[in-house]
């Protein structure tokens, strides 16, 4: 057996514009703090805690990537009953837009939870996507991801109430150590986990095993 994790074409990164660009082309506003959240929104792994997002400081404005429109509409229908405003739940686009959003936004979310049960061996695409933007990354400290991402490369925060708006408010307000992370994370991607790499690897297994 040999296990390989997820991985991301990483030209597809290197080759879009300066963030400034990109958020001016997707019409986000120069005195908001984004946070983008991309994939399918299922229940147990945690989408839900956008509530606590949008409600940790009012120039926070969340967006949501994925899904069918009844995963959709379950998120937009918690806004409501939460009286949230500042947030946007988009079905699935094209990946191309996908990772603008990902270079435009000002922190990417991950989150997932012990209701989860793949959470402790699970490699989900979007974590070398999110290291290959460029943009800081909000994650959940538990499960397998944490092979990929730790304290140096991303913000990660515990599964109590309060961790998670803790840890989004020092990313928050800690703009340079938010880009420090963040370069620290795409030259690990860039080190360990493109497709190319996890190529050679198979081969290099298929070559020694047989």
């Amino acid at each position: 057996i040999h296990v390989l994790p997820s991985s991301v074409e990483i030209d597809k990164y290197d080759e879009l514009y300066e963030k400034k660009i990109l958020r001016n082309e997707l019409g986000m506003e120069n005195n908001k703090f984004y946070v983008l959240h991309t994939g399918s929104p299922y229940l147990g792994r945690g989408v839900e805690r956008f509530v606590d997002i949008c409600k940790a400081s009012s120039d926070i404005f969340f967006i949501h990537i994925g899904g069918t429109l009844d995963q959709i509409n379950r998120l937009a229908s918690l806004a409501d009953q939460e009286k949230i405003t500042n947030c946007l739940f988009l079905p699935h686009i094209e990946q191309e837009k996908i990772i603008k959003y990902q270079i435009g936004a000002d922190l990417l979310f991950f989150i997932i939870t012990e209701e989860w049960p793949t959470y402790w061996c699970c490699s989900p695409m979007k974590i070398p996507e999110y290291m290959a933007s460029g943009t800081p990354i909000l994650a959940s400290d538990i499960g397998s991801i944490k092979e990929m991402i730790d304290e140096e490369t991303s913000f990660l925060f515990k599964s109590d109430q309060n961790s998670l708006k803790d840890v989004l408010i020092k990313a928050k307000t800690n703009p340079e150590l938010a880009k420090y992370i963040a370069v620290k994370a795409k030259l690990k991607v860039k080190k360990n986990f493109t497709w190319n790499l996890r190529s050679q690897s198979l081969i290099n297994f298929l070559n020694f095993t047989y």
